[in-house]
């Protein structure tokens, strides 16, 4: 048998920082999703650059950002983040995009305002 010692560095980790109360990672509620729900909101995350609910929530935390289920990217919005280029989801992501929304809020208005 073989055994090597080998030592992975790796520069820049991603890390998020939750700055608001109830805030979560928006890929972190897929894991008891099937595969292809989550494939499809991972590329409508992905081509937002939206990571966390904050990210998709107005100023008062109270309510989800017009359009976004449809798509809509965010005017302004800036991310210190190095994202992958991914191209506009086909409209079967954004459909899914939309479904995976009601988990937080209805008709806009989240179920659990973020707070600080």
């Amino acid at each position: 048998m073989i055994q090597l010692n080998i030592t992975v560095d790796i520069e820049n980790i991603w890390t998020l920082s939750m700055s608001l109360v109830n805030d979560i990672v928006l890929m972190d509620i897929t894991k008891d999703m099937r595969l292809s729900p989550i494939c499809c909101v991972n590329q409508c995350c992905l081509h937002l650059n939206v990571p966390k609910l904050s990210d998709i929530t107005t100023s008062s935390s109270k309510d989800r950002l017009p359009n976004i289920a449809t798509g809509s990217i965010i005017p302004d919005h800036y991310s210190t983040f190095i994202w992958p280029i991914q191209t506009n989801p086909p409209e079967s992501s954004w459909w899914q995009w939309s479904e995976f929304l009601q988990y937080f809020d209805r008709n806009g208005k989240l179920l659990t305002p973020l707070g600080y």
